[in-house]
C-alpha cells in the first residue's frame, strides 16, 4: 500500500496503468508482478508492506469491488492513520505489533468503504446517498426519505441495500460517525457537542453507535488519531 503526498507516479499492475497523483493511494498484492515509478522529478509517497491473518480476507473483499487506487482526502482520519502507521514503525516497541494490527484493520476497512462507493450504482441511489451526506444533521428516517424521493419506503430500502450493501439508516449513521471522527481528530469540541453537530441528539446513543462501528469509545479514538 502507498499514498502519494507530493508529485506524481505511475503504477503498472495486472495489465493496467494507474496515475498516482497527490491524494491517491493504491493497494496491491505484492506477490504478483507490479512496477511503480516516478512521473515527476519529486515524487513523495508513504509505502507500507504488510501481511497477516486478517489481511487476505479484507484484501479479497476490496478486490471484488475492482479496487486498486483510491482517493484519500489530505486531512481525513484515513490519511492521518496511514501517515501514523508509516512513521510509528521507525521505532519499534513492545506495543508496535498490536498498534499495527489495529491501524491496518481500520485503514483496510475504510478503503473497502471507498471501493464500494465507486461501484456502478443507479443514479437515483447515488442521489439518495448524496442527500444523506449533505443533510446528515437533519432528522431523517425512512418515511421522510421516501417522501423526499417519491418512492415506496420498502422499495427504497430494498434498492438501497442491494446497491449500497446496507440500509439507509445504517448508511446515515456511518456518514454521521465518519464526520464525528473528523471532528474528534481536528477539533476540541466535547463528545456531546460533536454528537449534536452530526445530528445525533442523544450522547448515550452516539457512544453506543460509535463503539459498535469503531470498536472503541470516541475518547479513545481522539487520543489515538488526534492530529
Amino acid at each position: 500500500m502507498a499514498l502519494t503526498y507530493t508529485g506524481s507516479g505511475v503504477l503498472d499492475y495486472e495489465g493496467r496503468t494507474y496515475q498516482l497523483a497527490p491524494g491517491t493511494a493504491f493497494l496491491i498484492d505484492c506477490r504478483k508482478p507490479y512496477h511503480y515509478r516516478a512521473e515527476s522529478k519529486a515524487w513523495g509517497y508513504y509505502a507500507i508492506y504488510f501481511d497477516g491473518h486478517a489481511a487476505p480476507a479484507l484484501f479479497s473483499l476490496i478486490r471484488e469491488e475492482d479496487g486498486v487506487c483510491f482517493p484519500v482526502t489530505e486531512n481525513s482520519s484515513l490519511a492521518h492513520s496511514i501517515r501514523q502507521l508509516y512513521f510509528s514503525n521507525s521505532v519499534s516497541t513492545r506495543h508496535t505489533e498490536v498498534e499495527n494490527n489495529q491501524s491496518l484493520t481500520y485503514i483496510l476497512t475504510e478503503i473497502l468503504g471507498i471501493a464500494r462507493s465507486h461501484t456502478v450504482t443507479p443514479p437515483e441511489i447515488k442521489e439518495i446517498c448524496t442527500y444523506l451526506e449533505n443533510h446528515y444533521r437533519d432528522p431523517i428516517n425512512l418515511d421522510s426519505l421516501a417522501a423526499q424521493f417519491y418512492k415506496n419506503k420498502y422499495h427504497l430500502s430494498h434498492l438501497f441495500k442491494k446497491y449500497v450493501g446496507i440500509p439507509p439508516n445504517q448508511y446515515l449513521n456511518r456518514v454521521r460517525l465518519n464526520r464525528a471522527k473528523y471532528f474528534l481528530v481536528t477539533s476540541t469540541l466535547s463528545i456531546g457537542e460533536i454528537a449534536e453537530a452530526v445530528g445525533i441528539h442523544s450522547a448515550n446513543h452516539f457512544l453506543y453507535l460509535f463503539k459498535k462501528q469503531e470498536q472503541m469509545l470516541p475518547s479513545e479514538f481522539r487520543k489515538r488519531f488526534s492530529l
